[in-house]
């Protein structure tokens, strides 16, 4: 009995440690989702299209968003009636994908509008 409640307490401490390891940078806070996908029954693919609203916390060129065996074909990040074309990077290992834009976006609402295709 005392070795399951030494494992129990163990669990309860280290858990939170793991949550915070998948936490996204300081940098945006997602505020809103829109999904849209579309499969591909016969190829087992989709297609997707998002829109995310987002509050910039701190003044940056780039953000860094989870992603996992997505392709993006388009990425775009709005603020206050600005477009910018983001180009991103993926870091598989963390399943993460970083978007840059050339002008710093400062904090306050924004949008970040990107397609995509998965499988």
């Amino acid at each position: 009995m005392a070795l399951l409640k030494k494992f129990v307490w163990m669990i309860l401490v280290f858990l939170p440690l793991l949550a915070i390891a998948q936490r996204l940078p300081f940098g945006l806070s997602a505020k809103h989702y829109a999904l849209t996908f579309t499969p591909d029954l016969q190829k087992a693919t989709f297609t997707g299209d998002e829109m995310l609203d987002v509050e910039v916390n701190k003044a940056s060129t780039e953000f860094t968003l989870n992603a996992v065996e997505l392709e993006f074909q388009e990425a775009t990040i709005s603020q206050n009636e600005k477009t910018q074309v983001a180009k991103w990077s993926f870091a598989a290992d963390k399943e993460q994908v970083t978007l840059t834009v050339t002008d710093a976006l400062e904090p306050g609402p924004a949008s970040i509008h990107i397609k995509f295709t998965g499988n």
